[in-house]
C-alpha cells in the first residue's frame, strides 16, 4: 500500500505523538529510584575510566563501541544520573517506533501501523529492556539505526544508499545483532537486476566489521557462541515464535522459557516435549496460512523475505549463545526478536484492505496487548526494586569506605546476604569508588541512606562489615580506660577505630551502624580474653555499635 496522504496520515502522527508523550512519562516513573545492574557497572567504569582504545575493545567477545561511546558522553555531561541514561535510552525508544511506524504505513496505512509502533513503546514483556537504561541502550544501538537503514534504503536513490550503508555500520557497531538488519538489505539488493552495483550497501559494514575483528583477537575473551548449538536452532526457533506470539500481549509466561530448548538445557521432560510440539504445530501451521496468503496475490515480494532474514539472523545469533541463562523466553531476547516479528507480520499484512471492522478488531487486539503488557511492566518494577534499594545501599557503604576497601571487593561474592535471593548486586569496589570520585556517586548518600527502610540500611551495613573487615581478633589485656558499656541490653557505641572488648561472661558480639536492628555477628567475646574489634576509618562520622546480648555487663577501651 503506498503512503496515504491527508487526514489519516495527520491523525496517525497525532495518535502517535501521544502515545509517545504517555510512554515517556511512564517509562521514567517506572524507572524512579533503580539502581545499575549487571553489567551496567562495567559499562560504566569502561566508558567512563578507560581510555579511548578500551571502547573498541571486545566486551565479552562483543563490539559495543557506541554504547559505550554514549555512555562516556552522558557520564561527561550529567554525571551517574540514573535519569540522565533514561532519557538517551528513551529517546532511542521513540525513533525506533517512529521508524516502525513509518516501515508500517507504507505497507498497511497510517492507522493499522500504529498497532505495532505502540507495542515497541509499552513491550512490559521485555522489562529489562524498557526500565534498565544502559541495557536498553545497547539493545536500541543496534535496532534503531538497522531499522533505519531498511527506512532509507527503501528511497531507491543515492543518498538513501549512502546513508543506509552508514547506518549499518552504526548498528554492527552498536551490538552484532545490527547484523540481521545488512543480512535483510542484503535479500532486497541482490532481488534485484542492479544487484552488483548495490552491494557496496551491506559490503563495507561486513568489511569493517571483519577488520575490527581480526584486530580484536589480540584480547581475550568471547562471545559465548556455541557452534554445536547449530544443531538446535530449529527448536530456538520454534520457541521463540511461541515466546514472542504470546509476549506480544504480556503472556510469555505460557510458554516457558522454550519447552523444545529445555530438552538440550535441562534434559529430556515430556511435558517440555509435548509443549513444544504443539508450539510447533500451531507455528507451522501460522506459517502455512500466511505464506499461502501472500502467494495468492502473486510471488512474494522481497521486501518480505528481507524481513523473514533479519528475524532469522537475530533468532540464529541467539541461538548460538543458547544457555540456562540465554534462553528465547529470556526478557531481554524478546525485544529484538519482537521488532523483527513485527517486520515479519506488516509484510505479511501488506496490502490489506482498511475496513472499520478491521481498525476495530485491531483497535481490541492492541488494548488487550497493552492490558498484558501493563502487569509484566509493574511485575518487572517491583523486581528492580527490591534489587535496587540494597543495591544502592551498597554503593553508598563502598563509597563512604573508599581505600578502606579491598580494590577487588565484590559485594554479590563477598555479602551476598545483603540482597535479596537471586538478586546479587554486581559493585565492585575499585570501579565505583573511581566512578564517584570522577562523576559523582551513582548510590544513596548518606541522608539518603539514613531514610531507607531497615531491610535496605542492613544492606549497608552488612557490606561494610565484609568490605571493612569488621571481625573480632584477640587482643592483650584491657586499659584502664576502659568503661562499662553505655544502655540496656550490654551494647556499647564505638569510639573510631574501635575498642578492645571485654566481659564476664561469653558472649556473641553483633554490631550495626545504619540499621536499627542488631544482625550482623562480627565475632564473639569471652571472660578473661580481651577481644580487639578494629574499625578501619571511613568518610561518615556515624559510629558503629555492638553488642553483647548474653555478656552480662560489656566493657570497652580505644583502640
Amino acid at each position: 500500500m503506498p503512503d496515504s496522504p491527508g487526514k489519516e496520515r495527520t491523525l496517525g502522527w497525532l495518535l502517535l505523538g501521544a502515545a509517545m508523550a504517555v510512554a515517556v512519562a511512564l517509562l521514567f516513573w517506572l524507572q524512579r529510584d533503580l539502581a545499575y545492574a549487571d553489567d551496567g557497572f562495567n559499562w560504566l567504569a569502561l566508558s567512563g575510566l578507560g581510555s579511548d582504545e578500551v571502547l573498541l575493545q571486545p566486551y565479552g567477545g562483543h563490539l559495543i563501541f557506541t554504547p559505550l561511546l554514549l555512555f562516556k558522553a552522558v557520564l561527561e555531561i550529567a554525571g551517574t544520573d540514573y535519569a540522565a541514561f533514561g532519557a538517551v535510552q528513551v529517546a532511542l525508544l521513540l525513533t525506533l517506533s517512529g521508524l516502525l511506524y513509518v516501515y508500517g504505513r507504507r505497507r498497511v496505512g497510517p492507522l493499522l501501523a500504529l498497532a505495532p509502533a505502540l507495542l515497541v513503546l509499552f513491550l512490559g514483556a521485555s522489562w529489562n529492556v524498557m526500565l534498565q537504561p544502559t541495557l536498553g541502550i545497547q539493545f536500541l544501538c543496534a535496532l534503531t539505526p538497522g531499522l533505519a537503514g531498511l527506512v532509507v534504503l527503501e528511497r531507491d536513490d543515492r543518498k538513501g544508499d549512502i546513508a543506509a550503508c552508514l547506518l549499518f555500520v552504526l548498528a554492527c557497531w552498536g551490538f552484532e545483532m545490527g547484523f540481521g538488519f545488512v543480512v535483510g538489505a542484503a535479500v532486497t539488493i541482490l532481488w534485484r537486476d542492479d544487484r552488483w552495483r548495490r552491494i557496496w550497501i551491506v559490503a563495507i559494514p561486513f568489511v569493517i566489521y571483519g577488520i575490527w575483528k581480526l584486530w580484536a583477537t589480540k584480547f581475550e575473551g568471547s562471545a559465548g557462541l556455541e557452534p554445536a548449538n547449530l544443531l538446535w536452532a530449529p527448536a530456538y526457533f520454534v520457541d521463540s515464535f511461541g515466546v514472542i506470539s504470546v509476549s506480544l500481549f504480556g503472556l510469555s509466561g505460557w510458554v516457558g522459557h522454550g519447552q523444545l530448548t529445555a530438552l538440550k538445557l535441562t534434559g529430556f521432560d515430556a511435558n517440555h516435549f509435548t509443549e513444544g510440539i504443539v508450539i510447533l504445530i500451531l507455528g507451522g501451521l501460522a506459517v502455512f496460512f500466511a505464506v499461502r496468503r501472500l502467494r495468492r496475490r502473486g510471488p512474494l515480494p522481497a521486501s518480505f523475505w528481507a524481513a523473514v532474514a533479519v528475524l532469522a539472523t537475530i533468532w540464529l545469533e541467539q541461538a548460538l549463545a543458547l544457555s540456562l541463562d540465554r534462553t528465547p523466553g529470556e526478557t531481554r531476547y524478546i525485544f529484538p526478536g519482537t521488532v523483527a516479528f513485527l517486520l515479519v507480520v506488516l509484510e505479511l499484512a501488506r496490502g490489506v484492505r482498511v475496513t472499520r471492522l478491521a481498525l476495530v478488531v485491531g483497535a481490541a487486539l492492541l488494548a488487550a496487548a497493552l492490558v498484558g503488557n501493563a502487569s509484566r511492566f509493574q511485575e518487572g518494577r517491583d523486581l528492580l526494586a527490591r534489587y535496587s534499594g540494597p543495591a544502592n545501599a551498597a554503593i553508598a557503604a563502598i563509597v563512604l569506605g573508599g581505600d578502606s576497601y579491598p580494590p577487588g571487593f565484590n559485594s554479590a561474592l563477598e555479602a551476598p546476604e545483603a540482597f535479596p535471593p537471586g538478586l546479587p548486586a554486581y559493585v565492585g569496589a575499585g570501579s565505583i569508588q573511581a566512578i564517584a570520585v570522577k562523576y559523582g556517586n551513582p548510590g544513596f548518600s548518606v541522608a539518603e541512606l539514613e531514610a531507607q527502610p531497615e531491610e535496605v540500611r542492613r544492606a549497608a551495613d552488612i557490606v561494610a562489615a565484609h568490605g571493612l573487615g569488621v571481625h573480632t581478633a584477640p587482643a592483650g589485656s584491657a586499659g584502664a580506660s576502659c568503661r562499662p558499656a553505655a544502655g540496656a541490653g550490654d551494647s556499647v557505641t564505638l569510639p573510631s577505630g574501635g575498642a578492645i572488648l571485654a566481659s564476664p561472661r561469653p558472649s556473641p558480639l553483633l554490631a550495626r551502624r545504619f540499621a536499627d536492628e542488631f544482625v550482623i555477628e562480627v565475632g564473639e567475646v569471652a571472660p578473661g580474653q580481651p577481644t580487639a574489634l578494629a574499625i578501619p576509618s571511613d568518610s561518615t562520622a556515624r559510629p558503629w555499635v555492638v553488642q553483647a546480648p548474653d555478656s552480662g555487663g560489656l566493657t570497652a577501651c580505644p583502640l
